[in-house]
């Protein structure tokens, strides 16, 4: 069973991002972080996050604060540990340089916000089509 970090610092998307995992009927322990600094704690388990599960996946805000998502998606892939942690992007950024970067460094997915729920429901169904091991109800 894998775990779910979603660093997002908006607490819409983030529900929205929950209530989808719900109803694909996935239940694998989920994880919420507002920004990148957190990010970072959380993967290297540090601070309050030292007992933290390792994701098995990323759902990555690229416009958060403090350290925003392309720092992080960095930092992450240039890490020999975090880099094999499958990441997709949920951004408002639809330029095309951040795309391509982000798919330059190894991401899974590049979601746009506004996010409608059927379109994150899709993503998620694919989750187990990835090779991933779920919890289902």
């Amino acid at each position: 069973m894998f775990s779910i970090l979603i660093a997002d610092n908006d607490e819409n998307d983030r529900l929205l991002a929950q209530l989808a995992l719900k109803e694909c009927c996935l239940f694998n322990p989920v994880f919420f972080v507002a920004d990148g600094v957190q990010a970072m704690d959380f993967l290297y388990k540090r601070g309050i996050y030292a007992d933290a599960l390792s994701p098995g996946l990323v759902l990555l805000d690229l416009n958060m604060p403090r350290q925003d998502g392309r720092q992080v998606l960095a930092e992450m892939k240039a890490n020999p540990v975090l880099k094999a942690i499958p990441v997709i992007i949920m951004t408002g950024s639809e330029t095309e340089i951040d795309r391509e970067a982000s798919y330059r460094l190894g991401v899974m997915g590049y979601l746009i916000k506004p996010l409608t729920f059927t379109s994150l429901e899709a993503v998620i169904k694919t989750i187990p089509q990835l090779g991933f091991r779920i919890v289902e109800a």
